[in-house]
């Protein structure tokens, strides 16, 4: 048994195991018990969560492992953790300290007699991802994400999806800037390759927008199906040439003045304009 290191270093009071159970490999945290046994449960928690979106994994699924409930509930499913309903918990543009409250609180609903008030304070959960290998776990609990090569895993990407996300979220003004993802994985699909993308980027840009290009300044050419101005979106430094899919690499633009980011004689100078007079862009190296 290990404990997880911190950013800088430090010996975290939070054991680890890498180990498989109901037939998956997964990361086990042991939570607090008593005064002092594993008392940065929280912190670590917390801290394996980030490193997880860092590394652009999408989604986790999340079990209760302690001994007494191994024995009590024999199928996995009623062990694993659900959120709004579903039990693929998602990273992406979460707040982890939220999140790892709400995982708090279900994993405390889960116990053997339900007439029982409170939750009990010494379970042991499971982090499980199909993408990660044990080395890969051991690598993220000790904090030496620069020994994980990012493209030796991939959740699915469906484009399909991801317009239909972005369609969704449309629907409702975005409250928050979503982080997106400073390095998007690359995926191949049929004969091309693709990145994949956060929805709430794409949806996040297109209403800050308010359906007018942020080059030109001027509305969409049409009606889109969504019942806003047609504007494409765009990266500025393309995620082929290693940009970040986030709203500081990404505008809205009219086709006309998308066209001419990527085939005009003046692309550079308009790249500086936009640069200038949007103050959310970052210019990436």
């Amino acid at each position: 048994m290990h404990n997880i290191i911190n950013d800088n270093g430090k010996e975290l009071n939070a054991n680890f195991r890498i180990v498989t159970i109901d037939s998956q490999l997964g990361l086990t945290l042991e939570s607090r018990s008593g005064s002092d046994r594993n008392r940065n449960y929280n912190e670590a928690l917390e801290l394996i969560l980030t490193r997880l979106v860092k590394l652009g994994i999408n989604r986790i699924t999340i079990k209760v492992v302690s001994v007494n409930l191994l024995n009590h509930f024999v199928n996995p499913s009623d062990r694993t953790i659900k959120l709004n309903d579903t039990s693929q918990i998602n990273l992406q543009g979460k707040d982890i300290k939220k999140l790892r409250q709400q995982i708090g609180s279900a994993i405390s609903k889960l116990k053997i007699d339900q007439t029982k008030k409170g939750g009990n304070p010494t379970k042991r959960i499971q982090l499980v991802s199909e993408y990660l290998k044990e080395t890969e776990w051991k690598n993220i609990a000790l904090g030496n994400l620069n020994r994980i090569e990012p493209n030796n895993y991939t959740n699915s990407f469906d484009p399909l999806k991801f317009e239909e996300e972005v369609a969704e979220y449309l629907k409702t003004p975005m409250k928050q800037v979503p982080t997106g993802n400073l390095k998007p994985r690359r995926k191949i699909n049929a004969t091309h390759m693709i990145y994949e993308r956060d929805s709430k980027v794409k949806a996040w840009v297109l209403q800050n927008a308010n359906g007018k290009c942020e080059c030109c300044e001027q509305k969409g050419p049409f009606i889109a199906l969504n019942g806003m101005p047609y504007l494409e979106v765009h990266h500025l430094k393309t995620l082929a040439s290693g940009g970040s899919d986030t709203t500081q690499n990404t505008v809205a633009l009219c086709p006309n003045c998308h066209k001419e980011f990527h085939y005009g004689i003046n692309k550079e100078k308009i790249l500086d304009k936009i640069y200038k007079n949007k103050k959310r862009l970052k210019r990436e190296k």
